[in-house]
């Protein structure tokens, strides 16, 4: 069972910092690394039927970090982690059975090469990752492990290489200093474009990681314009706030190649944030605040191409009016939805019909929860009274802003009376 698979991990982990357990280890780290450790990080028959039958529910359970009590890949991993700083001699030792490894592999004849091994081992130099960090010669030591060996993956026939290749590549930082950084970029990118959908997940996280090291971006403004329609489509095919955040990653990075595709990536965060807002779990919380916040990314890139508002409010009102609607698991992301509301009041040429609709729920959300939305309350209702025919064409609207402002500012009993005066 995965549970007792984990369970053991965990046990291992507690054993190897206690001196008389670790001295029955140390002489048995080889086999423990061959036999214990990398078989539960490689891609077995379980996962290679799940990718088959279901590749986003492979995605899912893959790289849940949540669920380490019920995947031992994950368990595997921080077991290694942990060794490695415990133990930090042992990273030399793991990082040698590494490198004859991939040798052996590479010079296997085709038939004979173990796919599912190689893909172990890579998981097993990411799990270095921290320790690397603090020293810079193993940190250099596996880069070179890394363009030798998982680089030219990227082109591998076997589906399941390519995605760890990806994902190996973007587990590392410093690749902007290499004089192959700008064509390992676009290695990368190519994979977007991959008929399996776990190894575009995998092309997207990494090439995102990979550019924010970098410095100078400009040269990659065409890729990202060719690339930014999968991760378009990538974001309908998963839900997943790693994915969203590469699509936020682009927006703030590259607003204008982003902007043609607005519309549509636009509809796609607006339907993240509708099918996910039914429940307050932690994993569809976190999916919404990354989603939200690459909204409001997108709103603010369009502010030089204002007409582009015009193109969007009827989805973005959904999401809104949703926000608005006093329901539990939206009340955390009220103060995001009126800053979303003062984009569409200030900078679009004008409010939209669908717009004023929501001049009442907004005045009905102040009233249950004041402060926490004071600010950005205020300008969004001096924005609708820009439009000043519209706004007093309805004595509601009067009344409703004066009730808000007796309330909260005014302290006075019976606000209501005072409207027609007011």
């Amino acid at each position: 069972p995965k549970k007792v698979h984990s369970d053991c991990f965990g046990l291992l982990g507690e054993c190897q910092k206690i001196r008389r357990c670790w001295n029955v280890l140390k002489p048995n780290l080889k086999p423990l690394f061959y036999h214990v450790v990398v078989p539960a990080m490689w891609h077995g028959a379980h996962d290679e039927n799940l990718w088959r039958e279901d590749p986003v529910e492979y995605i899912m359970k893959k790289y849940d970090d949540q669920d380490e009590v019920y995947n031992p890949r994950i368990a595997a991993r921080h077991f290694l982690m942990d060794l490695f700083d415990e133990h930090s001699r042992t990273l030399s030792t793991i990082l040698s059975y590494c490198k004859l490894s991939l040798n052996a592999y590479s010079n296997a004849e085709p038939e004979e090469r173990n796919h599912c091994l190689k893909e172990g081992i890579f998981y097993a130099i990411g799990s270095m990752k921290m320790s690397a960090r603090q020293d810079g010669k193993y940190h250099d030591k596996i880069i070179s492990i890394i363009k030798k060996h998982a680089v030219r993956d990227l082109e591998s026939d076997v589906p399941h290489l390519r995605a760890c290749a990806c994902w190996i590549i973007g587990e590392y930082d410093r690749w902007h200093k290499l004089n192959s950084y700008s064509s390992l970029v676009r290695k990368v990118a190519r994979c977007l474009k991959d008929s399996e959908v776990p190894v575009q997940y995998e092309a997207a996280l990494s090439l995102k990681n990979l550019m924010e090291s970098g410095h100078d971006m400009k040269e990659f403004c065409p890729l990202v314009a060719d690339v930014l329609p999968n991760i378009i489509a990538l974001m309908q095919s998963i839900q997943h706030d790693e994915v969203v955040s590469v699509a936020a990653f682009m927006v703030e990075r590259f607003p204008e190649e982003v902007l043609p595709l607005a519309s549509s990536l636009c509809k796609n965060l607006c339907q993240t944030i509708l099918d996910n807002s039914d429940s307050s779990n932690f994993t569809k919380t976190v999916l919404l605040s990354v989603t939200i916040s690459a909204l409001l990314s997108l709103l603010n890139a369009m502010k030089d191409l204002p007409h582009l508002y015009g193109e969007i409010d009827a989805e973005i009102l959904k999401v809104l009016n949703r926000i608005f609607s006093n329901q539990e698991s939206m009340g955390q992301f009220i103060s995001d939805g009126v800053e979303i509301l003062n984009y569409l009041t200030y900078c679009a040429p004008s409010i939209t019909d669908s717009i004023w609709n929501l001049f009442k729920p907004l005045c009905e959300t102040f009233h249950r929860v004041g402060y926490s939305v004071l600010d950005n309350f205020n300008s969004v209702v001096s924005n609708y009274m820009h439009s000043t025919k519209r706004f007093v064409s309805d004595p509601m609207n009067s009344h409703m802003v004066y009730t808000a402002a007796a309330k909260y500012l005014c302290n006075v009993p019976d606000a209501e009376s005072f409207c027609p005066r007011a």
